[in-house]
């Protein structure tokens, strides 16, 4: 072999060989949790005042002016009025979640994962609507991913408060493996209740609905009335039509077959109030006023939208 082939061979490098992607692999895709976590954010409403007594001794040397007997003065008590310092927490943007079972469930629970990991990040799914026949297997495959929490998590206020109350609902709640994970650490989904009858606020878990027609799953937000759902997340592999959800949905923020997108490539045309669609990074955004109301849309370019 010459040297020039010698040359050109040590040039020639093999690919690297690839992983053999199976069904079984997509149904067991490995969760890593992300140490980063979010606490609720706080609000604060009124100051506390400490109270005091003021004794104010002797006698009064003022001459009374009808000449009567000079009188002890009383003991004056003056108290500040004490008020008390109230937190309430408050909800950060939260998801509101639909699974159909046609839908990329996969990808779908990966990110409702997230959320039990990290209930009150910003963005992070607070319910999820999930059809009907499809509810069971896809709990059974989100608690195995279940890990304990973190430290600040657990023993937050909101968090703690919920483990309180949920002694006394008569439930259906999902948690982690006892063997691996202790109840006072545990995401939870709970079923066939509302966050509104467990706190008043952020409680650190996810709540779960199920449907069984495409009205019924957008119809869910009458149920969860108290939770300010700020976008909805939809996981379909076919959409009849995007046009329709919108009109079903109350919801500013309409994901499809993604979660928790970067919406500032759409965020000027929002701004300048103005109908229009682009595509960037992958991803479609469009922009429209219905009912008075802007709505944002956006899926990947590979949906099938019919």
């Amino acid at each position: 072999m010459s040297r020039e082939e010698s040359d050109k061979s040590a040039k020639v490098r093999r690919p690297p060989k690839l992983p053999v992607i199976t069904h079984a692999f997509l149904n067991d895709l490995k969760y890593e949790k992300n140490e980063e976590f979010s606490l609720p954010i706080v609000k604060t409403i009124g100051k506390v005042a400490a109270s005091s007594e003021k004794l104010q001794d002797g006698l009064n040397t003022d001459s009374p002016m009808d000449g009567s007997e000079l009188k002890m003065p009383k003991k004056e008590e003056v108290h500040t009025v004490q008020a008390k310092e109230t937190i309430h927490y408050l909800w950060n943007q939260p998801c509101l979640m639909i699974v159909f079972d046609e839908g990329d469930t996969n990808s779908a629970r990966h990110h409702l994962v997230e959320s039990l990991h990290n209930p009150f990040a910003a963005n992070s799914v607070a319910t999820v609507v999930i059809q009907e026949g499809l509810a069971e297997p896809f709990m059974e495959r989100t608690v195995h991913r279940m890990r304990r929490l973190n430290p600040a998590i657990a023993q937050h206020p909101a968090y703690m408060g919920t483990l309180t109350r949920l002694k006394y609902l008569k439930g259906k709640i999902y948690t982690g493996d006892p063997k691996l994970v202790p109840s006072s650490a545990t995401p939870m989904v709970v079923s066939d209740f509302t966050h509104g009858h467990i706190a008043n606020g952020p409680t650190g878990v996810i709540t779960m609905h199920t449907f069984r027609t495409i009205r019924e799953a957008f119809q869910m937000h009458r149920k969860e009335i108290k939770t300010p759902f700020k976008s909805v997340s939809i996981w379909n592999k076919r959409v009849s039509s995007v046009y329709d959800i919108v009109g079903m949905t109350p919801y500013g923020i309409i994901l499809i077959n993604c979660y928790n997108v970067d919406l500032g490539p759409v965020m000027p045309l929002v701004q300048a109030q103005r109908n229009a669609a682009r595509v960037v990074n992958g991803y479609h955004y469009e922009t429209f006023s219905i009912k008075k109301k802007r709505k944002i849309v956006v899926f990947p370019v590979g949906t099938i939208i019919n």
